[in-house]
């Protein structure tokens, strides 16, 4: 791998996401020119976006959000929080990682469902499985 270096390691680390071994790709990678693997690593590059952003559009749609909201312009002064859990913890969804339940309850028009979708769209985005329900 030596021979070209930052490219060779381009070139596996890309394959690698495209679960492809590292020993096919390290031989590539020494046995192409540089044009070549770097032909090779702009490949497994797209290919590795693409599988990205088919595995996000394939959360989104599982997710079955009644439409799709972010916390663009999301209205934070009807929001009570309870004792521990702030805005920050919410956004980081580090709540998830605690494998908390979130509960939203309010009345009519506070953005409970708005808040509900931009944390699906959250967790989507950062490769998590998320389901939106309602009561």
């Amino acid at each position: 791998m030596a021979a070209n270096g930052a490219l060779a390691r381009r070139v596996v680390e890309a394959g690698r996401a495209c679960s492809l071994t590292t020993a096919v790709l390290e031989e590539w990678s020494e046995l192409g020119t540089p044009r070549q693997v770097e032909y090779l690593a702009g490949h497994l590059e797209a290919e590795r976006a693409s599988r990205e952003a088919s595995k996000r559009a394939t959360l989104l749609r599982r997710c079955a959000l009644p439409a799709p909201k972010t916390f663009d312009g999301y209205d934070w002064a009807a929001v009570s929080w309870p004792e521990g859990l702030g805005r920050e913890d919410l956004t980081s969804l580090g709540f998830l990682e605690r494998r908390e339940d979130l509960v939203l309850m309010g009345d009519v028009g506070t953005g409970k469902t708005h808040m509900a979708s931009a944390l699906c769209m959250l967790a989507c985005e950062r490769r998590l499985e998320a389901r939106f329900f309602t009561a």
